[in-house]
């Protein structure tokens, strides 16, 4: 006989459309979806007594389940850092220690890694962007400032970078009248420098530039100051 603080698993089955779950059907209460892993890691079999403590432990892994399947729904999209995956989470309903949890087994797993998402980002943007925008963009995705200077380490992400500083200045350059040398000089220095490129590379990209400013100014642009 089962005992109130018991229920019996009188038989379980296949849940439809959820392969890696079986359903637990009980004497005493409303039936449970587990996943295999849980059936086999608590030895559970039909006829088995289970407390209450182990039954909400069960209820627990069930629900993370869940929500591990959900958050894996929303990484086949795009890659996600584990912030974007914890806010997912929650506004779809789960409770933040919930998404915690099941981010950090994600972590865990091999499926989230703010590191390689970091790299991934600056070497998609570096041509496009400066440090300073791609920083911004990590950071507001949750990516810590460790994660993301490690990103910044390679000498291909300098190399993308000085590309996306030179496309600025040319760009800048083209919407600019012939004029004074050095008016144009400031203002492709002061485009660069507002786009987050450090100074060092908008120099490095106004030294790659500089014939096309010469031939815009119709004058030799000499100006030892930049060099």
């Amino acid at each position: 006989m089962t005992s109130n603080s018991e229920s019996k698993i009188e038989k379980h089955e296949a849940v439809e459309k959820r392969p890696e779950f079986l359903r637990m059907i009980f004497d005493n209460r409303d039936p449970l979806e587990v996943p295999i892993s849980a059936w086999v890691e608590y030895g559970l079999k039909d006829g088995l007594h289970l407390p209450e403590s182990v039954l909400q432990e069960l209820s627990e892994i069930a629900a993370r389940a869940v929500w591990r399947g959900k958050a894996l729904g929303y990484l086949n999209h795009r890659p996600r850092t584990k912030a974007e995956v914890v806010r997912y989470l929650i506004g779809k309903g789960a409770f933040p220690e919930v998404a915690q949890q099941v981010v950090r087994s994600l972590e865990a797993d091999g499926y989230l890694s703010d590191k390689q998402y970091a790299a991934q980002f600056v070497q998609t943007y570096a041509a496009k962007s400066s440090r300073r925008e791609m920083a911004w963009k990590l950071s507001q995705r949750g990516v810590s400032t460790s994660a993301t200077e490690k990103a910044f380490n390679d000498k291909e992400i300098y190399e993308g970078e000085l590309a996306a500083a030179v496309k600025t200045a040319e760009k800048t350059l083209r919407a600019v009248k012939a004029g004074d040398p050095q008016a144009i000089r400031q203002k492709v220095w002061n485009r660069l420098l507002r786009k987050g490129f450090s100074i060092e590379t908008a120099r490095t990209a106004l030294n790659l530039v500089r014939s096309e400013m010469q031939s815009i100014a119709q004058s030799e642009f000499l100006d030892n100051d930049w060099e």
